[in-house]
């Protein structure tokens, strides 16, 4: 290789690696489910006017390796395959990236898609490579690694500290919805990037945002007849809306065009985050807070809004760019 080919290639993998906002990837596998979630992913792609990456990694059996594995390519761990070993699930995953990739971008014309072909662990993969994207994508079922880490522990590590937003994308759900965005707030600093999502996403669908607050008091959920509780649970219900008032004014500035609706609730949040989500468009969660929402991502209830969500799930982490 001369020196102006190495600097070009120098030049072009610094260009991959670099952040990009404007660029969504999307995990894929052969199933019809993982197609379901291309789909949205490209329709998410046209509406951000970004680059659909969709990427597909496979695993090859080494016993010389931990659990059999061959570690990603360029990643730690990696050995170079042996003759002949991964020839029929590397032609497999060409194949499989460029049909998906002619049928989306037939379906969406120019939609700019480009495929990347990994060899190693899917979960890896994608936690490595979504660290240059503003958003990425996952179905809900499918075959292989990727496609049955969604219900799993592993999607909720992804989900929870993947670098940027995760969208989740049930087989029934498509790219077409109507209705508001929802997303729950709980006025931590970690639901900031959750919220800057809901507002963006608000306002490139041009719909209105449901902000879903869920306060708790355990003096009031222990009341009996023999000990009366003499706080009033309406005047904390109304001071809760103030406040929440108060956190969306910011918000509201930024973004005068999307009306705001504001949904204060006594409990736990998840009924009224899957509630208000069988009119949504899009349901909205952090991976961290406090108070009711500590626990949305990081624990079963999390699994129930992926599960039981009537539209699609994005959970984002602190650490996601808005």
């Amino acid at each position: 290789m001369t020196t102006s080919e190495a600097r070009r290639a120098a030049t072009e993998n610094q260009a991959a690696n670099e952040k990009r906002p404007d660029l969504v990837i999307c995990g894929l596998d052969a199933s019809a489910w993982s197609h379901n979630a291309a789909d949205w992913a490209a329709s998410e792609a046209v509406r951000r006017h970004a680059t659909l990456e969709l990427l597909h990694a496979y695993e090859v059996v080494n016993p010389f390796t931990y659990g059999g594995a061959v570690p990603a390519v360029g990643y730690p761990g990696y050995i170079p395959d042996e003759p002949g070993l991964g020839k029929a699930l590397h032609a497999e995953g060409l194949a499989l990236l460029e049909r998906v990739g002619e049928e989306l971008r037939r379906s969406h014309p120019g939609l700019s898609v480009r495929t990347r072909l990994v060899q190693g662990d899917p979960v890896t993969a994608l936690r490595i490579e979504s660290g240059r994207a503003g958003l990425t994508v996952l179905g809900s079922h499918g075959t292989g690694r990727v496609a049955s880490m969604i219900l799993g522990s592993v999607a909720l590590s992804i989900a929870a500290h993947n670098p940027a937003p995760v969208a989740l994308i049930h087989p029934d759900q498509t790219a077409s919805g109507s209705g508001p965005v929802v997303v729950g707030v709980d006025e931590s600093p970690n639901s900031e990037a959750a919220v800057a999502f809901a507002f963006e996403e608000a306002a490139l669908r041009r719909t209105n945002l449901v902000a879903v607050h869920s306060w708790n008091d355990s003096s009031l959920d222990m009341n009996s007849p023999d000990y009366p509780v003499l706080i009033d649970a309406g005047t904390i219900e109304q001071e809760q809306r103030v406040q929440l008032a108060r956190y969306l004014a910011q918000w509201r500035k930024k973004y005068p065009q999307v009306p705001v609706e504001q949904a204060v609730v006594h409990g736990r949040p998840m009924r009224a985050l899957l509630e208000h989500g069988l009119q949504a468009q899009l349901v909205v969660v952090g991976t961290h807070g406090r108070g009711a929402f500590l626990g949305v991502v990081l624990g079963s209830t999390s699994q129930s809004l992926i599960a039981h969500s009537a539209c699609p799930v994005v959970v984002v982490s602190p650490g996601s760019p808005d």
